[in-house]
């Protein structure tokens, strides 16, 4: 048996693809930014001494890591109305994405955290630093430099795992190639589209973070660049009566 592929049928639903991939990249940005965020505030609650910081963000790491992101997803778009909290497919994606990201960040920050050495704690406090000025400058950096590869890994798997908001009606890259397989009936060609996309995507998203690595040399050539640029333009220049 012979298959020939068609792909004109195809090619009038690409602006639909295109949408779908825009749509993608947007869940996975939100996931990134807002899971990061709450992965930050959890993993210090775990790390702290008090148990009523330590306590709920252990819990939340426990419920969100040993239950699949399709229910949490399910939870957050059929559950919620039910206490009177309405949220649009999109708008449960985001939350589901961002909640299930934030619970695996916690344990990588929290990893990041830990394996800061406490003389480097210590010579920030030495040098007269508050103790927040020492976590943002001092042992967050140094945290998210040894777990960067770790968080590159997350990211995408929170990118390839976005595809399932497709199952609430929200109209990404799996829910536009879902659309168009039922108007054209072309499984084959719709889905060997879509998975070249999320190649072509996942590619761009790891040359990123690539680029944004702490041990990328490139980006420590511009970086004295600009400090070179910066400190030349902050120079004072001689006066005439210096002259």
């Amino acid at each position: 048996m012979t298959y020939v592929l068609q792909f004109g049928d195809i090619e009038r639903f690409l602006p639909l693809v295109w949408q779908g991939a825009i749509i993608t990249l947007q869940l996975t940005a939100a996931a990134i930014i807002g899971g990061f965020a709450v992965g930050l505030v959890s993993a210090v609650g775990r790390g702290s001494k008090w148990s009523v910081l330590r306590v709920p963000a252990a819990i939340y790491v426990e419920v969100t890591r040993n239950t699949p992101l399709l229910v949490q997803i399910f939870f957050a778009f059929f559950a919620l109305p039910s206490l009177g909290l309405r949220l649009t497919p999109l708008e449960a994606a985001f939350f589901a994405l961002i909640w299930n990201n934030g619970a695996y960040m916690t344990e990588i920050l929290r990893a990041g955290l830990v394996s800061v050495h406490r003389s480097q704690l210590e010579a920030g406090q030495c040098l007269g630093m508050s103790w927040l000025q020492v976590f943002v400058y001092v042992q967050l950096p140094t945290a998210i430099a040894n777990v960067y590869p770790a968080m590159v890994g997350q990211f995408m798997i929170i990118f390839l795992n976005s595809s399932v908001a497709s199952t609430i009606g929200v109209e990404d890259l799996m829910g536009a190639a879902g659309y168009i397989q039922s108007e054209t009936l072309r499984a084959f060609e719709i889905y060997l589209v879509t998975a070249a996309a999320y190649v072509s995507l996942g590619f761009v998203i790891r040359g990123i973070f690539a680029a944004l690595a702490p041990d990328n040399p490139f980006k420590r050539i511009v970086c004295r660049w600009v400090h070179a640029l910066s400190a030349a333009g902050s120079s004072p220049h001689p006066s005439r009566s210096d002259v």
